[in-house]
C-alpha cells in the first residue's frame, strides 16, 4: 500500500493542506517545499485516490465553523480538536473549513461571527449557538441564504437546523438530580451554581436545571433547588461575596449543581467547599484540565462528561456525509451522559487522547 497525504506531511514537516495543494498542483507553495513533497511521494509510491479525486474536482464545499475562542473557556479546546482532526480527512474530497471566532461572554461578538461566516457563502455553517436570542436571528438569516445549520453542544428549541450534535441536556440534569437522591436525604437544599451566562439566553443551561427540578417533583425528593447566577464570574470578589451569601443564606446544603465547564472557578475563588458540610455531594461538568485537578483530589464527586471534542468531529462528519455520500443524518444526534469519578477519570482521559491521536 503505498503512503497517505497524512503521513508525507509528517515526513516533509508540513501541513496536509500544502500536501493537498502541492499533489493537485492548486495555491501557491515554495518551490523548496514542493520539490520536497513530490520526492516523498515518488519514494514512497504515493498513489492518488481516484474515487475522492472525482469529487473533488466536480464540486468544493466550503464548511464555516462558529466557535467561542478557547482563551475565554477551555472547554471549547475540544470541539476545535475535533474540527481539525475531521478537516484532515476531508481535504482529499474538496471540502474546506473556514474558522470564525468569538467572544463566549458577548453577544455582539457572536452575532458579527456568525454574520461574517453567513456573508462568505458557505455551504453549511457548523456552530455552538451559546446565545438564543442572537442565534433565532441569525439562522432566519441563513435561511433566508440557502445555508444548512449544525448545531453543537447547545440544543435549541427550532426545526431550522440540519443537525444537533451534543448532549440532552435536560437528560443530564434529570441524571444530576438522581446522583443527589442516591446521596443524601429528603429535604436537603441543593444551590445550583450557573457561571457566565443568563440562562434565559443559554438552552443548555436552562435545560439541566429544568431536568433537575423535574427529577425533583417526579420523585418526591423533596429537595429545595436555589439558583444561584452569577455572570460576572472572572471577578474574584464576587465569587467569595456569592459563598458568603450561600453560606450564611442556606444552612441544609447537601448538594452543589455547577450547570457549566466552570466548577473549578468557583472552588477555586472562594471557601464554600471548605466550609460545608463534607458529606455535602459535588456534581459538575466537563473534563477540562482545572476539574480533573478537582476530581482528583475529592473536591468534586461527579463529572458529566460532554465529549467536546467528538462534538466537533461528528459535526462536520454529518456535513461530510450529507454533502459527499449524500447520506440523511439525524437531526437530533446525542452522546452519551458519561459519569466520571475519581475511579475511572484515567479510563476518559486514555480513551479521549487515543480518539485525538488515532489515524483517520
Amino acid at each position: 500500500m503505498g503512503i497517505t497525504i497524512k503521513e508525507i506531511a509528517r515526513l516533509a514537516g508540513v501541513s496536509r493542506g500544502t500536501v493537498d495543494r502541492v499533489l493537485n498542483n492548486r495555491g501557491q507553495v515554495s518551490a523548496k517545499v514542493k520539490v520536497k513533497i513530490l520526492n516523498i511521494a515518488k519514494d514512497f509510491n504515493y498513489k492518488k485516490n481516484v474515487l475522492a479525486s472525482r469529487l473533488a474536482t466536480s464540486s468544493s464545499v466550503k464548511i464555516s465553523v462558529v466557535l467561542p475562542s478557547s482563551s475565554e473557556d477551555s472547554f471549547w479546546e475540544g470541539p476545535l480538536k475535533g474540527v481539525t482532526k475531521m478537516e484532515e480527512s476531508i481535504a482529499d474530497y474538496g471540502m474546506s473549513i473556514e474558522l470564525h471566532f468569538f467572544n463566549l461572554f458577548n453577544s455582539i461578538s457572536y452575532s458579527e461571527a456568525f454574520e461574517k461566516a453567513i456573508s462568505t457563502r458557505p455551504n453549511a455553517i457548523l456552530v455552538a449557538p451559546v446565545f438564543l436570542k442572537e442565534t433565532l436571528s441569525q439562522m432566519q438569516m441563513s435561511k433566508q441564504n440557502g445555508i444548512p445549520i449544525v448545531c453543537i453542544n447547545s440544543e435549541i428549541d427550532t426545526t431550522d437546523f440540519l443537525s444537533f450534535i451534543g448532549q440532552d441536556s435536560f437528560q443530564s440534569g434529570i441524571l444530576a438530580g438522581k446522583l443527589f437522591d442516591l446521596q443524601f436525604n429528603i429535604n436537603s437544599q441543593i444551590v445550583v451554581i450557573s457561571q457566565g451566562h443568563d440562562s434565559k439566553n443559554a438552552t443548555h443551561i436552562k435545560k439541566k436545571i429544568d431536568g433537575l427540578k423535574q427529577y425533583n417533583y417526579d420523585n418526591n425528593c423533596g429537595f429545595e433547588i436555589i439558583d444561584i447566577q452569577i455572570e460576572d464570574f472572572q471577578d474574584k470578589n464576587v465569587i467569595q461575596q456569592k459563598s458568603d451569601y450561600i453560606l450564611s443564606s442556606f444552612k441544609n446544603i447537601r448538594g452543589i449543581f455547577f450547570t457549566n465547564s466552570r466548577a473549578f472557578n468557583f472552588i477555586n475563588n472562594s471557601n464554600l467547599i471548605d466550609k460545608i458540610d463534607k458529606q455535602t455531594t459535588i456534581v459538575g461538568y466537563d473534563l477540562i484540565d482545572e476539574n480533573i485537578s478537582l476530581i482528583q483530589d475529592k473536591k468534586i464527586d461527579f463529572i458529566l462528561h460532554q465529549k467536546p471534542e467528538m462534538q466537533g468531529y461528528l459535526g462536520i462528519l454529518s456535513l461530510f456525509n450529507h454533502f459527499i455520500h449524500r447520506k440523511k443524518i439525524d437531526v437530533r444526534q446525542y452522546l452519551p451522559i458519561d459519569i466520571v469519578v475519581k475511579e475511572n477519570i484515567s479510563t476518559y482521559l486514555d480513551e479521549r487522547d487515543r480518539f485525538l491521536d488515532s489515524v483517520i
